[in-house]
């Protein structure tokens, strides 16, 4: 489910972009595109390490209860960071492709 956030988020984002941009049709036909990209690049990413983080789990899964715990905890932190500079990264590279591409040619 995190992995579908962190795609969708950064399509929002660089929605939320446009929309502060007063970007015509094509200004946000082009701010999706850009969250697209971003949103899955980011998520394949985040699956990638969720991919090695979860073996690495499963072979200290016999070590202390609390460990394991923290381990959990600060894997769900991390990813939820990781949707947050997805989110950032999606806003700055649409604005700025926007400022550049749009404003360009009016």
């Amino acid at each position: 489910m995190l992995i579908g956030i962190c795609f969708a988020t950064p399509v929002g984002g660089a929605l939320g972009s446009a929309k502060a941009a007063g970007a015509p049709t094509r200004g946000y036909v082009l701010a999706v595109g850009i969250g697209i990209v971003v949103g899955a690049s980011f998520s394949w990413m985040m699956w990638r390490m969720l991919k090695a983080i979860v073996q690495i789990l499963l072979r200290r899964s016999n070590g202390p209860q609390p460990l394991s715990e923290w381990y959990g905890f600060a894997c769900y932190v991390s990813k939820l960071l990781w949707i947050t500079i997805a989110l950032l990264f999606a806003i700055w590279l649409s604005s700025l492709t926007l400022r550049l591409i749009v404003s360009a040619h009016p």
